[in-house]
């Protein structure tokens, strides 16, 4: 029903706070009464480049969904009208739009009234049960239901609400997408929606599936059965720890409380489990929506089929019983406790107790045994190998193995010239250091012993082998040096301002214990689960109280090194700044070379303007971080700041009164051309044509000229590879790779593209394009963005 504003303003009081129900990012909800029925009264913000298209997700993804587990659509009203605003003192005649959506109103409110922090849901067990089932249910329609999947996107506690009989239904529609079943795997670059339920495929690569919505689920499930901290907890135990931490809960909380405790107890169990099946990392190990409410449905059957039995309670938990042995026993390490025959079995549980008590705080770092660390990593097996570099290569054990989480063992290669001063160096400057932007040191093995070799001249020889390994704690978003990307892609600015500031503060703790790292580079930085950046690799530490000191003997990574280091041998914690200097301009704008500032802020004001998020603060944010680079990576030792007073600088930039009146040069910079997507992934097949294409949007006044080129041996053709656009304006480009006979070298192949645009006289024609016109005048911008096509196997490119 198309519903006047006037009808909606007089209903609800003109919008009054007396009527307003709820508040979010995009909409204010008010209750109203119409034709004696009450309804909720969506109103959305007035937010540039965001209504529009919250708006219309909403309506278009709800017109023709009906389900009793998903909110109902009643109406909606799109209202333009005109009145003067008072604008930099002036009365000026102003566009107004309204955008507003009513739905049955829910008079249980959303769920996230009803979920804690530290504790379960405060439902009872029944009625968080039913909540699960609906929400599955609801998801399931979405997803299977349909002509075309949706995917909501945002689901969340906020986003499900129930009604007077506490019925679940899903609501916040504003980020929803409706996909075709020929493309239910699609990738962008704009991230929107509550980074507590993103799944990390879509958080760091932009990629959405149907395993979107069940890692929401999942972790929703978790809040619901175990509070908001449970996620987060959950990353510190195992599987079946956390499984049987929530089971625990809610016995304590059923004790006495129900007649049909031990049924609950195996929902209890059944839906935990489900929970954390969703919120895998890999999204191919997460099950289905259908898998979901098909586990759900066999489960209540499986309880009415055997309440028929007069043993039916008996036999339902004897059957459980041995389905969670039989899982347990696929999950245990039989393969290591078998492995070694010189190794007894007691020593190694032994040590991997201590190694659990380390990791969980009640001991500190100490020395390992090398049977041990052999042993849980299958004698440096090439499956567990996780990484390597130029001293040493990682290892990471397998799940499981540990009760309280994953290490990685580190084995320094065995090269005796370097091997037991960078271990001593490590160990030495670890032991020092305990900071949460420090990775967590567990322990250490020196293992040296001699083995009789026979020489070629028939003599038999003793020679010395050498172990030198670290243990760590494991980080699960691996190194910072695969999130190195431009402004237009990538971790949106706020992470990548936390991750600057998290470097700073580990910086700063070294430092004022006297360690310098000297080898402060994007590889030897990791992040977490919740992508807290934290320093590692010491081996070129140094632990020196000197202000300066000089080193005949010099490894160094290029590009990151001082330059009073490379060529004199010179090293301070001077030294560590100016690799500090080089990552924060590279966080900024995914490269080592001079920027230019201006175009690095239109990359960053365009990419905010397609979010819709206040570009002010990031743009002060971003002058700020560019301008700590350039201190940091004088040339000049002296001339560099101290980390000291670095953080004072970021401190002040996080203060409530910092002053932003500057920035609004941010909004007169000139947009540029939009390019979507900016990573194209083609499923490759031998002998087969294949196209993609590249849609570019003028939002702007004036004309634009592109061209699109690669330098890729590959025999791609590009359909209007150069041209004009109007102003407010769309054209998409099409590429194809022709035919090939044979398949690429590598699994995934990358080919690199290079869309130049500049604005134009609207006169020009698409023959008067040249060379020339890109290249760079004073008073003149070009801006020259990357396209990434990656060619993959088309049995991999599916989810």
């Amino acid at each position: 029903m198309d519903f006047k504003l006037h009808l909606l303003e007089t209903i609800t009081n003109n919008f009054s706070d007396e009527h307003k129900v709820a508040s979010g990012g995009y909409a204010d909800v008010y209750r109203g009464v119409y034709n004696g029925e009450e309804i909720a009264v969506k109103r959305l913000h007035q937010l540039k480049g965001l209504d529009d298209r919250a708006f219309q997700n909403e309506v278009r993804n709800l017109w023709k969904v009906r389900h009793h587990n998903v909110v109902r659509l009643i109406g909606y009203c799109y209202d333009t009208h005109h009145k003067f605003v008072e604008h930099e003192g002036e009365l000026v005649f102003a566009k107004e739009m309204e955008r507003v959506l009513c739905f049955e109103y829910m008079q249980g409110g959303s769920l996230d009234q009803y979920i804690s922090g530290d504790v379960s849901c405060d439902l009872d067990w029944p009625t968080c049960y039913k909540i699960i089932n609906a929400t599955c249910d609801g998801l399931n329609h979405l997803h299977n239901a349909q002509e075309r999947p949706i995917f909501h996107l945002d689901l969340k506690p906020a986003n499900i609400l129930l009604d007077e009989d506490m019925m679940a239904k899903i609501a916040g529609f504003d980020i929803s997408r409706q996909v075709d079943h020929t493309n239910i795997d699609v990738r962008t670059e704009t991230r929107m929606g509550t980074m507590a339920y993103m799944p990390p495929e879509y958080k760091y690569n932009g990629r959405i599936s149907k395993k979107f919505d069940v890692f929401s689920l999942g972790v929703t499930i978790i809040n619901i059965m175990a509070g908001y901290a449970a996620f987060s907890r959950y990353s510190e135990m195992s599987q079946e720890q956390f499984s049987e931490f929530v089971a625990e809960k809610w016995k304590e909380r059923l004790q006495g409380t129900s007649t049909s405790q031990d049924i609950e107890i195996i929902q209890v169990e059944t839906c935990a489990e489900i929970a954390l099946r969703c919120v895998e990392d890999d999204p191919h190990r997460r099950p289905s929506i259908k898998e979901i409410t098909n586990d759900l449905k066999e489960l209540e059957s499986e309880i009415v089929g055997m309440s028929r039995s007069s043993h039916w309670l008996k036999n339902l938990l004897a059957r459980r019983k041995t389905k969670k042995k039989q899982g347990k026993r696929s999950n245990e390490p039989t393969s290591l406790l078998q492995y070694d025959e010189g190794v007894k079995t007691e020593d190694v549980h032994k040590e991997l107790k201590i190694l659990e008590c380390i990791l969980g705080g009640s001991m500190n770092p100490s020395n390992l045994k090398l049977p041990t660390l052999q042993y849980i990593t299958k004698k440096f097996s090439r499956d567990l190998k996780i990484g390597n570099g130029g001293c040493a290569e990682v290892y990471k054990l397998k799940q499981g193995i540990l009760q309280n989480g994953i290490i990685a063992v580190k084995r320094l290669y065995s090269n005796r010239t370097i091997e037991d001063k960078m271990f001593h160096q490590e160990v030495k400057s670890l032991m020092m250091v305990n900071h949460k932007n420090v990775v967590r040191f567990l322990g250490y093995c020196s293992h040296t012993e001699e083995q009789a070799f026979k020489s070629g001249e028939g003599k038999f020889l003793m020679a010395e082998t050498r172990e030198r390994l670290l243990c760590f704690e494991y980080m699960t978003n691996g190194s910072l040096e695969n999130y190195l990307t431009d402004e237009l892609r990538g971790p949106e600015w706020l992470t990548r301002y936390e991750i600057i500031k998290g470097i700073c503060d580990g910086l700063y703790h070294l430092h004022i214990n006297h360690v310098i790292h000297m080898d402060l580079k994007p590889a030897n930085i990791l992040l977490d689960n919740n992508m807290v950046p934290k320093i590692n690799d010491f081996g070129l530490s140094r632990f020196d109280d000197r202000s300066q000191t000089q080193s005949s003997d010099r490894l160094l990574s290029l590009g990151y090194c001082a330059p009073e280091y490379q060529h004199d041998g010179k090293m301070s914690s001077k030294s560590d700044i100016y690799s500090l200097g080089v990552i924060i301009q590279e966080l900024v704008t995914g490269s080592r070379k001079k920027p230019n500032i201006t175009k690095v802020h239109r990359r960053w004001r365009h990419r905010w303007n397609k979010s819709g998020k206040d570009a002010q603060l990031g743009y002060k944010q971003v002058a700020n971080c560019l301008d700590l680079a350039r201190r940091c990576t004088q040339m000049d030792p002296t001339d560099r700041p101290n980390i000291w007073g670095i953080i004072s600088d970021l401190n002040e930039m996080d203060s409530s009164d910092v002053d932003l009146s500057d920035a609004t040069e941010c909004l007169k910079l000139e947009d540029m051309l939009g390019i979507e997507p900016l990573e194209i992934y083609l499923p490759f097949e031998l002998n087969k044509q294949i196209s993609c294409s590249v849609d570019l949007t003028n939002d702007t006044d004036d004309h634009f000229a592109f061209r699109i080129a690669t330098t890729s041996l590959r025999p791609y053709r590009i359909e209007a590879n150069n041209g004009t656009l109007p102003p407010r304006s769309k054209s998409s480009v099409t590429i194809t790779l022709q035919a090939l006979e044979k398949a690429p070298p590598d699994d995934r192949c990358r080919d690199e593209f290079s869309v130049q645009s500049t604005r134009v006289d609207g006169s020009l024609t698409v023959m008067d394009i040249g060379g020339g016109i890109f290249r760079e005048e004073p008073g003149k911008v070009v801006d020259t963005v990357n396209l990434t096509v990656v060619l993959s196997e088309a049995s991999s490119s599916s989810s």
